[in-house]
């Protein structure tokens, strides 16, 4: 799988966008923390997504203590723009996202979370 990310600049640092509703639900956290992970100090993931997700921001307080700052914007028709921005240097004693499994969290509108 290699979605595409897009680039694009606003001024003094670069957002890497992901257009997560066209990843599979499997990977969605995993490439969110890749991306993450290569993004500099300054820098920005920029997610659009139909869901308020707390369980990924939960998530990124356990994984990336103090390395990141979150701004979650509702917008009118339901969905969020999430800006998780890096602040801080990764640790070294982290642990890679390609040891997280896939996500519970609930994706979408009137889904419920599976037993």
């Amino acid at each position: 799988m290699n979605p595409t990310l897009i680039l694009k600049s606003n001024y003094t640092t670069m957002n890497h966008e992901i257009e997560i509703e066209s990843v599979p639900q499997a990977d969605r956290h995993r490439l969110i923390f890749e991306t993450f992970d290569k993004a500099d100090v300054h820098e920005a993931v920029v997610l659009k997504i139909n869901h308020d997700p707390k369980p990924l921001y939960f998530q990124f307080l356990f994984e990336r203590p103090g390395q990141f700052s979150w701004d979650k914007t509702a917008r009118p028709d339901g969905t969020f723009l999430i800006e998780i921005t890096r602040i801080t240097r990764p640790a070294e004693d982290q642990r890679s996202a390609e040891e997280m499994s896939g996500c519970s969290c609930r994706h979408g509108k009137g889904k419920e979370k599976p037993n």
